[in-house]
């Protein structure tokens, strides 16, 4: 879809609504010689004044964790795939014996997280301790001094539990990094934390990360189908 936005027909998007799979061709009309192709990155583009709301698990390609202050982070599997997150894998984060209190990791989004829209961002973790104190930060990452942070402490033992971080009062800066701690204000004992599942979320937690309102504007011949790229023959958005 190229970026764009499009404000189809309500014809046209009942069509693009229904459509339930995607079939694809590789040197389509010509018979087979054994030759392999392949694909891969399939994604719907989103317009750049429509931000997304923002997800991570990871259970695809891992962030680039940078750790600071004696704190290690990485994703493994989910050591307890049970409960309230049952994903295959997790971030691991280790607090080695002695570092600073603060020691903790960070990751870049790749955007500004929009932060009118979505007012809480919600976090799985898993303590082998009950009232660690979790920090939550976001930062911009071309202006360190621009920040905003929430604390809770977790509740449970040994266990997932879904923490949600109340982000509405947070300044109008461009956050597109997500700082976190474990056990913040205490020398690390060695102690292995887990977190997972972070994703923006209006009230409450749960729901998709496709939820909100998808907006489309017009563009003739913008969008199409055919039999081959760059040909539109068999379909295409035409003027409202």
């Amino acid at each position: 879809m190229n970026g764009k936005n499009y404000n189809l027909t309500s014809a046209e998007l009942i069509w693009i609504m229904s459509i339930k799979k995607v079939v694809i061709f590789f040197d389509f009309d010509v018979v087979g010689d054994g030759s392999t192709y392949y694909f891969d990155d399939i994604f719907l583009e989103i317009h750049p004044h429509h931000k997304p709301k923002w997800w991570k698990n990871f259970e695809g390609t891992p962030p680039a964790f940078t750790d600071f202050g004696g704190a290690i982070a990485q994703v493994i599997s989910n050591p307890d795939p049970s409960g309230a997150n049952t994903t295959s894998n997790v971030a691991e984060f280790l607090k080695t014996s002695g570092p600073e209190t603060w020691a903790g990791t960070f990751f870049d989004v790749g955007y500004a997280l929009d932060l009118d829209t979505y007012s809480k961002i919600s976090m799985m973790t898993l303590t082998p301790k009950a009232g660690v104190l979790v920090k939550f930060k976001l930062e911009n990452s071309a202006n360190d001094e621009e920040v905003y942070e929430v604390d809770l402490t977790t509740t449970l033992l040994n266990a997932w539990e879904e923490m949600i971080f109340d982000i509405s009062n947070a300044p109008d800066f461009n956050f597109d990094r997500i700082v976190v701690f474990f056990d913040f204000g205490n020398v690390g004992d060695e102690t292995t934390y887990y977190f997972d599942e972070i994703k923006q979320v209006s009230e409450g937690g749960g729901g998709s990360p496709l939820e909100g309102t998808w907006q489309v504007a017009y563009e003739v011949g913008s969008l199409g189908v055919g039999p081959n790229q760059g040909d539109i023959s068999w379909w295409s958005i035409g003027e409202a």
